[in-house]
């Protein structure tokens, strides 16, 4: 019995040490990191966005590769593989003067988007209000520090904002009921590490959360369907990984190659 409380006392001790069980960890450091990083507006990053439907047998969508942005100037270039249901596909993205400028196998065309730094790997860090996080777990890996954590459900307008409409058309949802769409909680794993000025900053970080889209459907006199026949829930992975800050180049378009699409 002293022997197994012994080996039971030092494996408490090393897992203190560690910092890999759990350890003292306070949501405002997360917080104050995530604020650090936040304030870069221009870094380049690489990324990966998996879309899966909820009881993951299969993927709507996959994107993986890498970006550089400004924030302040309102420019973006992306390079990334994408994967559509089945189909794949090289893509580059270029955002500037409020337009994306798409390059993929369908040929060159560009949309009015001010909005596309908001969308998907593309959205700065979120951040939460610590009442709503729960299982904060802080440890060491080999980028930095990790913390890893739960939000409850109550962020619908921030990941409404990350998914955009075209969360509906990928889905292939034809009617929409948008006041409808519902969000679980979210899993966050943000790693941490100090810049060169010695403030935390953001290695990378991933965020996993369910969504509930759901479809019109059609009308049958006398009868109403279950929402289980025109409900589709689908399981959002999100990781972005930060390459570098401020000392990054933007490719820009030669608009003239594009064709307008509204």
């Amino acid at each position: 019995m002293r022997r197994l409380t012994r080996i039971l006392l030092a494996l408490a001790l090393a897992c203190g040490l560690l910092s890999g069980c759990g350890g003292n960890a306070s949501f405002g450091e997360v917080s104050a990191g995530v604020e650090n990083t936040n304030a870069n507006k221009r870094y380049s990053a690489s990324f990966i966005t998996e879309i899966t439907f909820d009881n993951e047998t299969a993927t709507l969508l996959y994107q993986q590769g890498s970006y550089s942005i400004d924030r302040d100037a309102q420019k973006l270039y992306a390079e990334y593989v994408r994967t559509y249901l089945g189909s794949s596909d090289k893509v580059a993205e270029m955002v500037q003067d409020g337009y994306l400028y798409i390059s993929d196998s369908n040929g060159k065309f560009k949309v009015n988007r001010p909005d596309y730094l908001g969308y998907l790997q593309y959205a700065e860090a979120l951040n939460f209000d610590e009442k709503d996080v729960s299982g904060l777990k802080k440890s060491k890996n080999s980028s930095g520090t990790l913390y890893a954590f739960k939000v409850k459900s109550g962020y619908d307008e921030q990941l409404k904002k990350l998914l955009g409409d075209d969360i509906y058309s990928l889905a292939k949802i034809i009617k929409p009921q948008k006041n409808k769409t519902r969000f679980g909680e979210i899993e966050c794993e943000y790693t941490f590490t100090q810049d060169e000025n010695g403030q935390t900053v953001l290695v990378s970080r991933q965020i996993v959360f369910t969504v509930a889209l759901y479809d019109t459907p059609a009308y049958t006199p006398g009868y109403t369907p279950p929402e289980t026949d025109y409900m589709l829930d689908l399981k959002v992975r999100i990781k972005v990984t930060y390459k570098a800050f401020d000392n990054v180049e933007i490719s820009e378009p030669v608009t003239t190659d594009y064709s307008e699409i509204s």
